[in-house]
């Protein structure tokens, strides 16, 4: 009876400290490996989400390509006189207005601030060329107003449009706006918001179906 007792006289107090530790080690990992799948998923997600508001943007961009026109004494859909770069490009289109669409242009500009950038959609309802002052978060003047399209997720805004004439092609053809016959749209966005590294790019190309006079 008394060698059962000792027997069953339980765990001492090390062997218990040692238990609890171990199993404070175990769980430890446990929930460190969580916590990098859970940030890895979280991860993923936002790259996914930057990439198809990077796929929405050009095809809403393409499509107001598309539907470029020439404006009143104007000879082409980019305005005379405009100088041409790739970050910030104005043509003549159609833009809501109500339930419907008027003449009226359209404008793609960038802003960067520290390590990102941001791109910039301004529009103008109106036949006649106005043109609009520095490129803005917000506000506009001359009739123009200014959006933030994709704010902080713009990687490589100095290569945002890439242009064709009949005398060039490419990153280094910068025409003349009336020469211009053909934009490229090559948007690069960040992984997530406000990240350094680039997640993915989204082209897309328009040639001019009212080219300019020749």
């Amino acid at each position: 009876m008394r060698a059962r007792l000792r027997d069953e006289r339980g765990l001492t107090l090390v062997e218990l400290l040692v238990g609890m530790t171990l199993g404070i080690l175990v769980l430890g990992a446990v929930l460190t490996g969580f916590e990098r799948f859970a940030g890895a998923q979280q991860t993923a997600s936002e790259a996914t989400a930057a990439q198809d508001t990077a796929r929405a943007q050009v095809r809403a961009t393409v499509a107001e390509l598309r539907e470029a026109r020439v404006a009143t004494g104007q000879i082409g859909p980019i305005p005379a006189g405009w100088t041409v770069t790739r970050s910030d490009l104005v043509f003549a289109t159609y833009v809501p207005s109500g339930a419907t669409s008027v003449p009226g242009w359209v404008r793609y500009c960038t802003l960067t601030s520290g390590a990102t950038s941001s791109l910039v959609r301004a529009s103008r309802a109106g036949d006649t060329w106005v043109a609009p002052g520095a490129c803005a978060a917000t506000g506009g003047t001359g009739g123009w107003t200014h959006q933030v399209v994709l704010r902080d997720l713009l990687q490589q805004p100095g290569q945002l449009f890439d242009y064709a004439s009949d005398a060039c092609v490419g990153a280094t053809c910068l025409p003349a706006a009336a020469d211009v016959r053909a934009v490229g749209i090559r948007v690069a966005v960040a992984r997530r918001v406000g990240s350094t590294a680039l997640g993915t790019v989204v082209r897309g190309a328009v040639s001019f179906r009212n080219r300019p006079a020749t």
